[in-house]
């Protein structure tokens, strides 16, 4: 039997990553092709990188990223995001399992300035709260004989090391760049097509606190160590989010939603060692 065109077509619209891709570029475009206005003290806007090629630092390979976005501020703040995309099909989701954040789980770290010279430093319970949902676990639905069981998450895996490999090279830009962007966060996404990413909240138990439910955005704790040169970043966690998920995001910086810029870049963050 011979396909069709339309056939084709839906293939490429439901199935194929780079249109999925291009689709999530689209999203990012939005912040990335704003006018500067310099009557805004908040964005004065953004910088957009789609399918270049780095060295891992780990593995030593040269691998390809799908997208790294800043979006600055002029009072010299910047998010780095690291986004790495993944075309899922909503019938058969990705999961993820977790828990109640506790407090050693509750910080992130971002780079600052003192004196003229690059920092680290650490707020607490800030940004990623004690008490909210964090992912713990990856789960990847799958059909067999006719029932949906678990899958492995060996795709989804190679996507978030990805988007965190990723980040090393952000956040080597964002030490170098102290004298211009006083404040630098680097930010590893993953993003899905609406309606494929649902959380699944365990109690201390292991049993289901409430029902599996659809979200748009989840935060995943990873505490994984980047080594620059002296210094030694700390990236915390990894965003999973939707296409939805991401527009929201991009809106809350955008517009200071919920003053989320002070949750990122808390005030009373505390300085650590390198």
């Amino acid at each position: 039997m011979s396909i069709t065109a339309g056939e084709i077509k839906k293939v490429i619209l439901e199935e194929d990553d780079f249109g999925f891709e291009l689709r999530v570029g689209s999203i990012l475009n939005i912040v990335n092709s704003r006018p500067v206005a310099p009557d805004n003290e908040r964005i004065i806007g953004g910088i957009l990188q789609h399918g270049g090629t780095y060295k891992d630092q780990v593995t030593g390979k040269t691998r390809q990223f799908d997208y790294r976005s800043a979006i600055v501020r002029q009072d010299s703040k910047a998010v780095y995001m690291a986004l790495e995309c993944k075309n899922l099909n909503p019938d058969l989701p990705l999961v993820i399992c977790g828990r109640l954040r506790n407090h050693n789980e509750s910080y992130h770290v971002f780079i600052g300035q003192e004196a003229g010279f690059p920092v680290l430093k650490k707020s607490i319970g800030s940004f990623y709260r004690t008490g909210e949902f964090v992912g713990k676990s990856l789960l990847r639905i799958k059909e067999k004989n006719g029932k949906h069981c678990a899958d492995n998450d060996s795709e989804i895996y190679d996507k978030w090391s990805q988007a965190l490999a990723s980040s090393y090279d952000l956040a080597s830009d964002a030490l170098n760049r102290t004298k211009r962007i006083q404040n630098g966060f680097v930010m590893p996404v993953v993003v899905l097509p609406d309606d494929s990413l649902w959380c699944a909240e365990l109690d201390p138990e292991g049993k289901l606190s409430k029902n599996p439910a659809k979200t748009d955005a989840c935060k995943y704790f990873v505490e994984h160590e980047l080594k620059i040169g002296q210094s030694s970043i700390v990236l915390t966690h990894i965003h999973f989010v939707t296409c939805k998920g991401l527009r929201t995001l991009l809106e809350w910086l955008v517009n200071d939603t919920n003053c989320i810029w002070d949750q990122i870049f808390h005030p009373r963050a505390s300085i650590i060692d390198g």
